[in-house]
C-alpha cells in the first residue's frame, strides 16, 4: 500500500473527489437528459442510425473521439472545449436531417462543450498555482549493454506505448522518476494467476469480455526487462503502465 511508503497527498485526494463527484453528476446528468429529452427528440426526429448526413451529431462523435486520444497524452483540462464549440457552431446540417433534432443536439452540446470550457480553465488555474503546469516527460535511469544513463520519456499513454519497446530492445529500468516500484494494469484470462516479483494490488473482471480480467500489480522497476516478456509468453496484454 502506497500509505505505508508515503506521506498523506491532501492535494492528490482533493483532486481524485472533485474529479470523481463531478465526472459521476455528468454521468448521472447525462443519463437522465438523454433517457427523456433526448429520446424525445429522437422519436420526435426520426432519428435512425447515425448517417454522415447527420452532420452535427457526426462532428459530436468526432469530437468525442479526439477528445479520447487527447487525453491519453494530455490532462483533461487543456482540451480545447471553447475552440470545439465555435466549431460546432460552423457546422452546416444536411436537409435530410431533422431540424427539430438537430437543433436540439447543437444546443445541449454547446451547453457541454461551454460549461467544460470554462470548469477546465478553473481546474487548470487551480492546478497550475499548487503544482505548476505538468511537464510532458519523465526522467528514467536505465542500463543497456551495462552502460548507465539518464533518459527523458513522454508521458501517460506515451509511456505505456515506450517501455515494452525498450524492453524488447535490451533496455534494463532501474528507476522511474526516482522510483523502483512502479504499478501497471494488464489484460488477462480470468484463470491467471500473477507469481513473479512485486504483489497484485486488484483484480476485477471486464464486464464486456466474459473471459478476460484487468490486474492492477505493484512491481520492481528492475524487474520489468523480465516480467514484460513473460507476458508476452502468457498472452497477456500490458494494458497501462503508470508514471510518476
Amino acid at each position: 500500500m502506497t500509505r505505508d511508503g508515503y506521506p498523506v497527498n491532501w492535494g492528490y485526494h482533493a483532486m481524485i473527489a472533485v474529479i470523481g463527484t463531478s465526472y459521476t453528476l455528468e454521468l448521472a446528468v447525462k443519463g437522465i437528459y438523454e433517457n427523456t429529452v433526448g429520446r424525445i427528440t429522437e422519436w420526435v426526429g426520426n432519428r435512425g442510425a447515425l448517417t454522415p448526413d447527420m452532420k452535427v451529431e457526426t462532428f459530436q462523435q468526432q469530437v468525442a473521439q479526439d477528445y479520447v486520444d487527447f487525453i491519453r497524452l494530455k490532462p483533461w483540462y487543456e482540451y480545447p472545449f471553447y475552440t470545439k464549440f465555435k466549431g460546432l457552431w460552423a457546422v452546416d446540417e444536411s436537409p435530410q436531417t431533422s431540424s427539430f433534432r438537430s437543433w436540439e443536439r447543437r444546443l445541449v452540446f454547446s451547453a457541454e462543450l461551454l460549461f467544460k470550457a470554462f470548469y477546465g480553465w478553473a481546474i487548470g488555474l487551480g492546478t497550475h498555482a499548487t503544482y505548476g503546469v505538468a511537464p510532458e516527460t519523465i526522467w528514467v535511469v536505465v542500463s543497456n549493454h551495462g552502460q548507465q544513463k539518464l533518459v527523458s520519456l513522454p508521458r501517460y499513454e506515451a509511456f505505456t506505448a515506450a517501455v515494452p519497446k525498450m524492453v524488447k530492445d535490451g533496455t534494463q529500468f532501474i528507476e522511474v522518476a526516482g522510483n523502483k516500484t512502479i504499478l501497471m494494469t494488464v489484460i488477462a484470462p480470468r484463470s491467471w494467476q500473477y507469481k513473479d516479483a512485486g504483489s497484485v494490488m486488484y483484480a476485477w473482471p471486464i464486464l464486456t469480455e466474459d473471459k478476460l480480467q484487468r490486474v492492477a500489480i505493484s512491481l520492481p522497476v528492475e524487474k520489468l526487462h523480465e516480467i514484460l516478456p513473460a507476458f508476452d509468453k502468457a498472452g497477456v496484454k500490458v494494458d497501462h503502465i503508470f508514471d510518476y
